[in-house]
């Protein structure tokens, strides 16, 4: 394993948008599997839900950036979750980068929300 690769240092975000994304894409090329850590220590959603979704990219182009797996993982107050994102059983496996994005469905904004996500992997073995 190789790690931790911190995805997002502790971070709070106020957002007035229902989709908030990582400015930069963390870089993780050599890797083929992600075990991640999404530790949150506060959330206000007005009523709704705030979802993390972990996109890779084979570039940094906006439009090739999917979720690894495609139901995300619900933000909750003071928890932290693991998402494993394997080669053989991800939605969308690992590519050359990865991001998180914020979708806050059915509350009103604006929302905010305190967490930090960090990662480790396995290498990819020639990719």
């Amino acid at each position: 394993m190789i790690g931790p690769i911190v995805i997002q240092e502790l971070i709070t975000i106020d957002s007035a948008t229902t989709t908030y994304r990582q400015a930069t894409p963390v870089g993780v090329a050599s890797l083929q599997d992600l075990v991640v850590t999404v530790d949150t220590r506060g959330v206000s959603a007005q009523g709704g839900t705030l979802t993390v979704f972990l996109d890779t990219s084979p570039d940094q182009d906006e439009s090739h950036f999917v979720p690894m797996v495609t139901a995300g993982t619900t933000l909750t107050q003071n928890t932290v979750q693991t998402v494993k994102v394997l080669l053989t059983q991800a939605d969308q496996p690992v590519q050359r980068w990865v991001r998180w994005r914020i979708v806050l469905t059915g509350g009103a904004l604006p929302w905010s929300a305190t967490f930090c996500i960090v990662a480790a992997g396995n290498p990819s073995g020639g990719r």
